[in-house]
């Protein structure tokens, strides 16, 4: 696996900050259901069965992943991307997504330039991604650079994969 000077401390240390910043804002916590590192590893945020609140209007419908890591100008390393896959099979397999889920980037739903340009356009090219237009919810201009899929859905169940 490639490596771009990223490891397990280096991400964790990346989350704290994460919450450290969302807590400096006024967020209690992380609001993604799930982080992914690099390296393929799926930290749980907030798990399937916890309302998430990555994205206003949308929370109650949804579950969010994050990839960690800034991906304007470079792409998420191909474990990273697998995990993903592997979570949305998860969450399909145990009835957390159902199956004709709508992707959506965090940038679809939020003023942000999350999840970066080029992953974003990574993103849009996934089998469930959509390209219909929903309200955008704008409360300052969240730079965050993670991947923050938007998976609609309607299960919220307890157990993870």
């Amino acid at each position: 696996m490639k490596r771009r000077g990223s490891t397990v401390f280096l991400q964790l240390a990346t989350a704290i900050l994460f919450v450290l910043r969302r807590t400096a804002e006024g967020w209690d916590d992380i609001g993604y259901s799930f982080l992914v590192g690099e390296d393929g590893r799926v930290y749980e945020g907030r798990g399937w069965s916890t309302l998430p609140a990555h994205s206003p209007r949308y929370n109650f419908i949804s579950h969010g992943i994050c990839i960690m890591g800034n991906f304007m100008k470079v792409a998420p390393l191909s474990d990273a991307l697998k995990a993903v896959e592997a979570w949305i099979q998860c969450g399909l397999d145990k009835r957390h997504i159902i199956s004709g889920y709508e992707l959506f980037g965090h940038r679809d739903g939020r003023c942000t330039d999350c999840p970066g340009d080029v992953l974003y356009g990574i993103i849009q090219t996934w089998p469930h991604y959509s390209h219909r237009h929903i309200p955008v919810i704008c409360k300052g201009r969240d730079l965050g650079y993670s991947l923050c899929i938007i998976a609609l859905s309607y299960f919220f169940s307890i157990n993870f994969c």
